[in-house]
């Protein structure tokens, strides 16, 4: 049996720079860094660097960058080998020559295999998965940055207290281990214009059974070249005593200007925001009201703006 060995160090300092002073009400820095070493894998190290500055007492300036770093679980180095079958209705190309399929990449994709018009598939999809240790399966790093504006301005007496915080993060994902999905796989292949020529997600399909036309799919633990997800947090708190209670509220919303994706390091950029699943909106809303030992909470969470199904 496989097992987990980790060693690991981590050290971090802060580091108060300036304080009480015309316009540096507070200068602080933070560094930090860790280093792991695991058996099942190797090594890696991580840090981050962060610093805010308050020019005043009710504004700060904030930022971060840094990097992360996921030793691939055990299970997804060593899964042994399995094989399954998925129904033959998922085949892309079941009457690929229908009318509302005229003119579409799948279309021209499925002719090329030499498919008759009409076809319809009569063996099952065959799906392989197995541990990714044997392919030379790495490890998940990722590089951060974010920096955004905090204001907490003083309302008077009885006003309650309010802070209003504004976050830029930039965030780029190498080498996420994950499976596609045998169905998701078959998709963005039969959909994609270059097809097998292009590589991306056909890679993982072997060449159709010449007696049967069946479909083999590889679904295992592989590595996807680039997750990229950039936006903004807005992120306004208020608390007051109201009554004979205190109400806190707490609203968060971001707002994404790109979600995208790429699954091996020579495909092209994919670009989904705004798509179903990947919202260029989304929001929580928490409203808490408290009596002593009561308490009353309203929770709402929402997404918007999703352009198409794509």
């Amino acid at each position: 049996p496989k097992e987990r060995t980790v060693k690991a160090g981590y050290v971090e300092i802060d580091i108060p720079l300036l304080a009480d002073l015309p316009f540096a009400h507070e200068v602080t820095m933070n560094v930090s860094g860790r280093w792991s070493d695991y058996k099942s894998y190797g090594k890696g190290s991580t840090y981050k660097v962060g610093a805010s500055w308050s020019p005043a007492k009710w504004v700060t300036l904030r930022g971060t960058t840094g990097t992360s770093y996921r030793a691939p679980a055990l299970y997804e180095q060593f899964l042994g080998a399995t094989s399954g079958f998925l129904s033959s209705q998922v085949d892309p190309c079941n009457s690929w020559d229908s009318a509302s399929n005229a003119g579409t990449a799948k279309a021209a994709n499925c002719a090329s295999e030499g498919l008759p018009a009409g076809f319809t598939a009569t063996s099952g999809v065959r799906v392989l998965n197995s541990g990714g240790a044997a392919a030379g399966l790495k490890a998940e790093t990722s590089k951060n940055v974010t920096f955004g504006l905090v204001l907490q301005p003083s309302l008077g007496t009885g006003m309650g207290s309010l802070s209003v915080a504004f976050d830029y993060f930039d965030i780029k994902v190498t080498n996420g281990v994950a499976r596609a999905g045998a169905t998701n796989i078959l998709t963005r292949c039969y959909e994609d214009p270059q097809f097998r020529a292009g590589g991306g997600f056909c890679r993982l399909i072997d060449a159709r059974d010449p007696s049967s036309n069946a479909l083999t799919v590889n679904d295992s633990f592989v590595n996807l070249a680039t997750d990229v997800v950039r936006g903004l947090d807005y992120t306004p708190r208020y608390t007051n005593e109201v009554g004979i209670g205190k109400l806190r509220v707490n609203l968060n919303v971001t707002q994404f200007r790109s979600q995208a994706n790429k699954l091996f390091s020579d495909d092209p950029v994919d670009e989904f925001n705004g798509t179903i699943g990947n919202p260029k909106r989304s929001g929580t809303l928490d409203l808490r009201y408290e009596i002593k030992n009561w308490r009353l909470y309203y929770g709402l969470d929402w997404v918007g703006k999703m352009d198409s199904y794509a």
